[in-house]
Formats: structure tokens, C-alpha cells, sequence
């Protein structure tokens, strides 16, 4: 009876891995510097609930445009392998139809659905660097960590706006980034319209906590996309091999100098920036 249940889980578990899925590479496309990995190789998407097949057939700005939103891209970055929990992840993005996603690393994470309004950006370590350098400026020495948790990326990440202006993020009103450990809900009730039409920069925390690197939202201009060039420590930043918190700020080796935290905070001061941050409830 014990081998029969064990040869049962053995073969419970060969189906489960069946069902999980990597987008086919013959799916890679070629656009300038980087591939992008969209759906046409995965599984056909499960309709969610409530979904018509002409409305999961439809683009996610199809989707903003038909509900009224404003174009949105978020993006989210990892090299080396992805945590335990990343289908979970996945599946919230799923269920944000109206927004589009872009994964990038340098290697896809594998889930049981690949969701329609995702892509994968496959890019080299080696090809982040060189853009870090032709288009941000970066001098950083070879030793840099990129991969895993405490990433020199997480730096990188209120720059992401102009070193992917030209290509991924061209078409968008607005964007942002996420990290692989949150589990999002509705995007659509935090970027509403009204919301975006009287802000530059939206920040899920409470002031005095201006930039959060868990998820941030940015107008894609180009004024708005250089902000962090305002930074008297983003020379420092660029250099240094190591992750100095300049994402966030307010703690770290930034926290009493001039991270994007201080650059927003002082911008904003100033009238030159419009800031939404988390208010209480009342």
C-alpha cells in the first residue's frame, strides 16, 4: 500500500511539472539592444473570471483605453534565479489585464499560465552594463553584483526611465517597477486617471518616505526621467560596486545624503515636482 501511495505522488508530482511552464525561446524577438519574449509561445491563457476570449485577445492598452486608464508599463528585474514564490507573483500581474509588464533578466521564471499582458526582456548582465554606460554614464568596476537579492540594480532602478526611454517604455504615458517579492493587487485603484493627471511621481509610502523600492510610479517625461541626475551622490552611485540604497534612501549608506528620496523630497518642496504619497485613512 505505502509503494502504490509513493508511485501515486511520483506521478502527481510529473504532472504538476508538466503543467508549469517556460515560454518557448522560438517566441524571442529581436528589438534593438534586447529580445523580448512575448505569449506566442506559451500555453493558451485561461480566461479569468468574468473575461470574454475577445477581451483576454485584446493588448493591455487596448484594455486601459476601453476602462478609461492611462497607459501604464511596469517593470520588473532579476538575474540569476527566481524566488520559490514567483508564480504567485505572476498570477497578480495576470489579474492586472489594463497594465503591462515587463520581465527582464536572464532567465525566464517559469509558472503554470504565461500571462498575456507580460513579456520577458532577455538581457545579458554584460548588456545592462553597457547600457548603464552609454546611456546613464556608469563607470562601475566588473565586481558588481546584479544578481540575486541586495542587487547593485536596485540602485539602477529610478534611472530604469531613461535607460529604457527608446525601446521598452517608449509607448507608455507612465511607468514603474515592482519587486519579485510583492504580491500586487488592483494597480487600477492606485493609478487612477485623476490620481495621474495631478501627479509627476507616486510613491506608495507616507511622507517623509518620498521613494520606495518595492514599487514607485513615474511620468514618462523626459524631465521626470532625469530627476536622478539631480543627485549630488549620483556619480557615487554609478561608481560604486555595491548597493548603496539609492532606490529608497532613507536608510542605508544614503540616509543622510542626497538619494532620490531627498531629490523628490526637494523637488517637490520647491513647486517643481508634484508628489503623491500614501495619506491615512480616515
Amino acid at each position: 500500500v505505502k509503494r502504490a501511495e509513493a508511485r501515486a505522488r511520483c506521478a502527481a508530482r510529473s504532472r504538476a511539472s508538466r503543467d508549469f511552464h517556460v515560454p518557448d525561446a522560438a517566441a524571442v524577438h529581436h528589438v534593438g539592444p534586447v529580445q523580448l519574449l512575448g505569449a506566442g509561445g506559451a500555453r493558451p491563457l485561461a480566461l479569468l473570471p468574468g473575461a470574454t476570449a475577445a477581451q483576454m485577445a485584446r493588448s493591455p492598452a487596448d484594455e486601459a483605453a476601453a476602462a478609461g486608464l492611462t497607459p501604464l508599463c511596469m517593470l520588473m528585474m532579476r538575474w540569476g534565479s527566481w524566488p520559490p514564490w514567483i508564480a504567485l507573483t505572476m498570477r497578480t500581474l495576470e489579474l492586472n489585464p489594463t497594465v503591462s509588464f515587463s520581465i527582464v533578466g536572464d532567465t525566464p521564471p517559469t509558472v503554470l499560465r504565461w500571462p498575456s499582458n507580460c513579456k520577458f526582456v532577455r538581457l545579458s548582465m554584460d548588456t545592462v552594463m553597457h547600457r548603464a554606460h552609454t546611456v546613464l554614464g556608469a563607470s562601475p568596476p566588473g565586481n558588481m553584483r546584479l544578481a540575486g537579492t541586495s542587487s547593485k540594480i536596485s540602485d539602477f532602478k529610478p534611472m530604469l526611465g531613461e535607460a529604457f526611454a527608446s525601446d521598452l517604455l517608449q509607448p507608455y504615458d507612465w511607468w514603474g517597477y515592482l519587486q519579485e517579492d510583492l504580491l500586487i493587487g488592483n494597480l487600477s485603484r492606485l493609478a487612477t486617471p485623476a490620481l495621474l493627471a495631478d501627479a509627476d511621481v507616486v510613491s506608495p509610502y507616507f511622507a517623509p518616505f518620498n521613494s520606495s523600492g518595492v514599487l514607485m510610479l513615474w511620468r514618462n517625461e523626459q524631465r521626470v526621467r532625469t530627476l536622478w541626475r539631480l543627485s549630488r551622490d549620483a556619480p557615487r552611485v554609478l561608481s560604486s560596486p555595491t548597493y548603496l540604497v539609492f532606490d529608497e534612501g532613507w536608510w542605508g549608506a544614503l540616509a543622510h545624503a542626497d538619494s532620490i528620496s531627498a531629490v523628490l523630497g526637494r523637488e517637490a518642496a520647491a513647486g517643481r515636482l508634484r508628489l503623491t504619497r500614501a495619506t491615512a485613512r480616515g
